[in-house]
C-alpha cells in the first residue's frame, strides 16, 4: 500500500493527475476502507478541483474514524472553498472540541465567520491563531486579507500592519556581485489562469534581454496555457514544493538582484522567504492592493490613480504608469448586441468575487433596481443557497424577485456570461480588478465609487487608463445618479467602442517598470 500511495503522489506532483487518478481508483476497488489511501485521494482531487468526490472520500474516512484529525480538518477546508460555510463551520467547532491547537484551526474558523459576515467573531479567533506567532507572517496572512473586505477605517485597518511591521525583523540582504545584467525575480502563485496573470502575462515576460534576466518563481502545481507565456519569457521555477530555506537558497543561487511580490498576504504567497531578505533589493507589487508589513520589503509599485499619499504604507510608494497592462483571455469571445435590445429592459450584473460585496452596496443596488422599471440585478452565487437568499433577503421586498445568481464558470463561458448584462455595478470597499477589465473588454461599462485605499480604487485606475473618468463617482449619490441616468445611446456607443481603447502595446509598462529597477538598483550600487 505505502508503494502505491507513493506512486499516486508522484504521478500528481509530475502533473499526470489522470494517472494519478486511475491508480487511486484501482486501488480503492480493492482496499475501499483504508483510510491512508482514502486520504490521499481526498486530497488528490482536492488539488484539481473535483471537490464533490473529495468530500465523499472525507466523509468517508469519517465514517470509519469520527475523530480523524486530518480528515476534519481537510474536509473543513474544502466546505470553505466551496462555500459551504455553515457545514464547514459545524465540522471546524468539532475538531476545536478534539483538538483546539489543532493545525491553526481558529484561523480557519475565522475565516468562515469573516465570509458570513461575523467578522467581530472572526477577529477574536484571528487573535488566538497569531497570539503566540507574531514572527510567524503566515499567521497574519488570513487577518489582513479579510480587512481588506471589511468596511473599517484606515487608521484602525492600518493598525494591525503596524504590528506585523514591529514583531518582525529587518535582516540585512544578501549582496550579489555585480553582473552585466539586472536579475529579476518574480514570485507568485498565480503565474496561470488566475485575476493577476491578466496584468502580468502580457508585461513580464516582454523584459529587455539585453540589460534583465527575468526568473519566474511559481508557487502552485497548477500549469496552464499562461504558464507558458513565463516559461517562454525568461528562467521559470516551479517552487512550490520547497521549503522556505530550499527556496532562498535558490534565489540566492539565482543571484537575484530585485525580488518582486506579486502575491501579497493572498492565497499561496511565500512572505516567510521575503521576510528573510533572500535579494537587496524587494518590491510588492499587484496581487494585494495595500500595504505589506514586513519590514524587509522596503518598496511598493501602485498604478498612480490607486492611491493619493502613502501614510498608510509601511514602504515607500513608487507611482509607476502603465501598471494595470490587460491582456484578455485567449478565444475570447466578440462583443455582443446590448442585452437590453434582447431583453427589453436593463440588466445590471455584479460578477466579482461575493466577499467583496458589503450591506452598503447592496443598499446602494437596492436603490437602483427602484429607481429603474423592470430591471434586473445578476450576481456570482456564493455557492451556497442559504447564504445566496441571506444576500437575497437585504433587498427590499419589492426587488428581491429581480435578483438572479449565476453560477461560477470557466473563462470563456464567464465572458459570455458579462456579455449578458448591459452594465456591471462595481461592489465596495473593495472594487473589482480583473473583472472590471473583463467587463470593460466586453464593451460592458463599470460604475464605481472611488476611495481612499488602494483596494479600493482598482476599477477606478483601469477606468482612467481607458478614458471613462465619467463611471468613477465621489459619492454614492453619484453612484446613483450615474448608473440609473445612462441613456441607450450611450450604452450603444460604449459597447461598440470600449475594447478599441486598450492599449495594444506593453512596450512603456515594460519600460516604466525597467526605468524603476534601475533607479533603484543605482542607489545600492
Amino acid at each position: 500500500m505505502e508503494y502505491i500511495i507513493g506512486l499516486i503522489e508522484q504521478q500528481k506532483y509530475s502533473g499526470n493527475y489522470d494517472r494519478a487518478i486511475f491508480l487511486s481508483e484501482s486501488a480503492l476497488k480493492q482496499n475501499p476502507n483504508n483510510i491512508e489511501l482514502l486520504y490521499i485521494s481526498a486530497l488528490l482531487y482536492a488539488d484539481i478541483g473535483f471537490y464533490t468526490s473529495s468530500i465523499s472520500f472525507y466523509e468517508r474516512i469519517l465514517e470509519i474514524d469520527g475523530n480523524n484529525k486530518d480528515a476534519l480538518f481537510d474536509l473543513a477546508a474544502v466546505l470553505f472553498r466551496v462555500g459551504e460555510w455553515k457545514k464547514a463551520m459545524f465540522i471546524s467547532d468539532k475538531l476545536i472540541q478534539i483538538d483546539p491547537h489543532y493545525k491553526r484551526i481558529s484561523m480557519h474558523t475565522a475565516n468562515a465567520l469573516c465570509l458570513m459576515g461575523k467578522w467581530n467573531e472572526a477577529m477574536e479567533r484571528y487573535k488566538i491563531d497569531i497570539s503566540n506567532k507574531k514572527e510567524d507572517v503566515s499567521a497574519w496572512s488570513d487577518m489582513l486579507l479579510s480587512m481588506n473586505y471589511v468596511d473599517m477605517g484606515r487608521e484602525e485597518r492600518f493598525k494591525h500592519y503596524v504590528e506585523l511591521y514591529e514583531s518582525l525583523p529587518n535582516p540585512q540582504p544578501i549582496s550579489h556581485e555585480p553582473t552585466e545584467k539586472i536579475n529579476v525575480g518574480y514570485v507568485s502563485s498565480d503565474f496561470r489562469n488566475h485575476a493577476v496573470a491578466y496584468f502580468t502575462k502580457g508585461v513580464l515576460p516582454h523584459h529587455n534581454r539585453e540589460k534583465f534576466n527575468p526568473f519566474f518563481y511559481h508557487n502552485s502545481f497548477v500549469e496552464d496555457d499562461i504558464t507558458e507565456l513565463f516559461k517562454a519569457g525568461g528562467t521559470y521555477r516551479k517552487v512550490d514544493n520547497l521549503s522556505d530555506d530550499k527556496l532562498i537558497e535558490q534565489i540566492i543561487k539565482d543571484k537575484i538582484h530585485i525580488l518582486v511580490d506579486l502575491n501579497g498576504h493572498t492565497r499561496g504567497n511565500r512572505l516567510g522567504v521575503f521576510a528573510r531578505k533572500p535579494a537587496p533589493i524587494q518590491i510588492s507589487w499587484l496581487g494585494f492592493l495595500n500595504t505589506i508589513g514586513v519590514p524587509a520589503i522596503e518598496h511598493k509599485i501602485v498604478h498612480p490613480n490607486m492611491i493619493s499619499d502613502g501614510n498608510f504604507y509601511t514602504e515607500k510608494i513608487h507611482k509607476v504608469d502603465g501598471t494595470l497592462f490587460y491582456s484578455p483571455p485567449k478565444n475570447c469571445p466578440d462583443v455582443s448586441v446590448e442585452p437590453y435590445i434582447v431583453n427589453g429592459h436593463i440588466t445590471y450584473g455584479c460578477f466579482n468575487n461575493p466577499r467583496k460585496i458589503g450591506d452598503k452596496t447592496l443598499a446602494v443596488w437596492d436603490t437602483i433596481l427602484t429607481q429603474t422599471e423592470n430591471s434586473i440585478l445578476k450576481l456570482l452565487s456564493t455557492g451556497d443557497v442559504e447564504f445566496d437568499e441571506i444576500t437575497r433577503q437585504k433587498f427590499s421586498p419589492e426587488n428581491r424577485n429581480r435578483i438572479e445568481f449565476c453560477s461560477e464558470r470557466g473563462t470563456i463561458e464567464f465572458m459570455k456570461l458579462i456579455s449578458s448584462v448591459d452594465i456591471c455595478l462595481d461592489p465596495f470597499p473593495h472594487s473589482g480588478g480583473a473583472t472590471t477589465a473583463h467587463s470593460l473588454w466586453m464593451g460592458v461599462p463599470v460604475v464605481t465609487l472611488n476611495g481612499e485605499t488602494e483596494f479600493q480604487n482598482i476599477s477606478s485606475a483601469i477606468l482612467s487608463d481607458v478614458g471613462l473618468e465619467d463611471l468613477i463617482c465621489q459619492s454614492e449619490e453619484d453612484y446613483v445618479y450615474c448608473v440609473v441616468s445612462f441613456g441607450k445611446d450611450k450604452l450603444s456607443k460604449l459597447r461598440s467602442d470600449i475594447r478599441s481603447r486598450f492599449s495594444k502595446s506593453p512596450k512603456e509598462s515594460v519600460s516604466n517598470l525597467e526605468k524603476l529597477y534601475e533607479e533603484l538598483i543605482r542607489c545600492i550600487a
